[in-house]
């Protein structure tokens, strides 16, 4: 049936297939399977025409997953949780000092830590299941994060892409860069692709923007 690029959230139209129907709020491509969810209490994983569901219990609809060590990390706005890899036994993380512990979106450093966005902060997964607070107060509101370099991030949202020096917290804005960024993802190539909430998709080789 394919899958489409859409300004409308109404992505995908799997009409014959019970569950994904719906709006889908999680797209993914992990490990060979596609994983999709348009609710808070299912994931599904697509293998060829084999499509299976795995029960999860989110407030609100679950935006990405990734790998963490043996198991996985669903997260969402409300949300962050740790599962096994049959997303049988699933605990949330918490965060220290707060009952807020949600991300908008994760992702790995050179050394094997996953880190996460969610607006003025940024958090790194530890073993003990807490997402624990590494910078806070960012002058700039963010929904994205992708790693640089070993001590350097991405951060993107509402005023365009910022580099950011985790250990001083000097950061720069790119120039030409869209604003109100959802999303960046990167290629296996380095390409940095950016989805806007309407200006549509963007690309950025060696910090130059492309439409």
């Amino acid at each position: 049936k394919g899958i489409f690029y859409c300004k409308n959230k109404y992505l995908i139209g799997y009409s014959s297939i019970p569950g994904l129907d719906k709006r889908t709020t999680l797209l993914s491509n992990r490990e060979g399977n596609i994983y999709a969810a348009s609710s808070g209490t299912e994931l599904f994983r697509l293998n060829n025409n084999a499509v299976k569901t795995y029960p999860i219990s989110f407030t609100y609809e679950p935006l990405d997953f990734m790998r963490y060590k043996k198991d996985w990390i669903i997260f969402g706005k409300e949300n962050t949780m740790r599962t096994d890899n049959q997303f049988k036994e699933i605990s949330r993380l918490v965060q220290i000092d707060s009952d807020y512990a949600g991300s908008y979106q994760m992702a790995n450093t050179k050394n094997g830590a996953l880190v996460a966005i969610m607006y003025h902060c940024i958090f790194v997964v530890n073993d003990s299941r807490v997402l624990q607070r590494i910078a806070c107060g960012l002058p700039f509101t963010c929904k994205s994060i992708l790693v640089k370099d070993e001590n350097t991030f991405y951060l993107a949202g509402k005023h365009g892409i910022y580099t950011y020096d985790f250990p001083t917290g000097k950061h720069g804005r790119i120039k030409n860069a869209p604003e109100n960024i959802t999303r960046l993802f990167q290629s296996r190539s380095g390409r940095i692709w950016i989805a806007t909430k309407e200006a549509g998709i963007f690309w950025m080789d060696h910090e130059k923007i492309f439409n």
